[in-house]
């Protein structure tokens, strides 16, 4: 696991280092921005991307990994970040109430309640963070209340589900940490392998792109 935080870690440097370079798209639709965004760039600026993405993370030594999957989730991430960057700052994300990611219509991978009791929900695609009420499932919409509570690496983290249809998704009872919530989301991975065991599901992968209950 310690070389997906290696992947993971880049991907977050290199949404970043993309980001700083804000793109204003020519009109926000939300759940539409990720495919007015990515469909400004051409085959070949993907793959070129891709390339060089796929150097820097020197992923030959990392075997047992899909190395187109994970240098094209990247070079996704590196072109849409400018346009998500400048997006976040015009839309009012707070208003925002539904289960699909206001930027690129995905479903969340990921899920926080903060020390003041407020909860958000990440997108596993493009990780944009929204508010989202706590007794909602992330998936179905149905009101849920069931959950079990963990302690990884003395935090807190729970796993909600949803009896209507079956799917979970874990929640960090923290909010203020040092490490990225990508990171977080591969640490407790086996909470997903819980989960799945216990006959639920979760239809996202982690924030990486990566299905490791498969």
């Amino acid at each position: 696991m310690q070389r997906i935080y290696k992947i993971a870690e880049k991907i977050y440097k290199i949404k970043q280092k993309y980001g700083l370079k804000s793109k204003q798209l020519s009109c926000i639709k939300p759940s539409k921005c990720f495919d007015i965004a990515l469909s400004s760039y051409n085959l070949d600026e993907l793959l070129s991307l891709q390339e060089e993405i796929s150097q820097d993370l020197n992923l030959q030594t990392f075997e047992g990994i899909d190395r187109n999957k994970i240098t094209f989730f990247a070079a996704v991430h590196a072109l849409t970040e400018p346009y998500r960057s400048r997006f976040i700052k015009s839309f009012d994300i707070n208003n925002w109430q539904k289960c699909e990611c206001p930027f690129c219509g995905s479903k969340a991978g990921l899920s926080i309640i903060s020390d003041s009791g407020a909860r958000k929900i990440i997108c596993h695609l493009c990780w944009t963070e929204w508010s989202y009420p706590r007794l909602k499932c992330f998936n179905c919409e149905q009101e849920t209340s069931e959950y079990s509570l963990f302690e990884i690496s003395e935090r807190e983290v729970r796993v909600d589900i949803c009896n209507s249809c079956k799917c979970y998704i874990k929640t960090l009872v923290f909010e203020n940490f040092d490490e990225p919530y990508v990171l977080w989301d591969l640490k407790t991975v086996s909470l997903d392998d819980w989960a799945v065991s216990k006959g639920y599901k979760k239809p996202t992968p982690s924030l990486v792109g990566i299905d490791f209950t498969k």
